[in-house]
C-alpha cells in the first residue's frame, strides 16, 4: 500500500488517539499550524518526528531495492 506522509501521520495520529490540537500544545503552535503543515506533502523530517514523538514513537526510514525487494539500508531518524 502506497500512502502519502500525510496520511501514514493522520493514520498514527489516530491508532494513538492524538488529536492536532494535543499536537500544538505539545509543539507550542496551534492545531491550525499543525493541520496546515501535514496539509503539504513536503513536511521536513524535523516536523514528521516532532508529530511521531508527541504520539510516542520514532521514524525509522527503510531503503528498499527496486529489484530485489531487499531492505538496502535502514536509519532511525532523529
Amino acid at each position: 500500500m502506497k500512502l502519502s506522509i500525510t496520511q501514514t501521520l493522520n493514520i498514527l495520529l489516530s491508532i494513538k488517539g492524538v488529536q492536532k490540537k494535543d499536537v500544538g500544545d505539545q509543539l507550542g503552535t496551534s492545531h491550525v499550524n499543525i493541520t496546515n503543515i501535514m496539509k503539504r506533502d513536503r513536511i521536513y523530517s524535523d516536523n514528521i518526528t516532532k508529530i511521531a514523538g508527541v504520539c510516542g514513537c520514532d521514524v525509522k526510514i527503510t531503503y528498499i531495492d527496486h529489484n530485489t525487494g531487499e531492505t538496502v539500508f535502514e536509519s532511525l531518524i532523529k
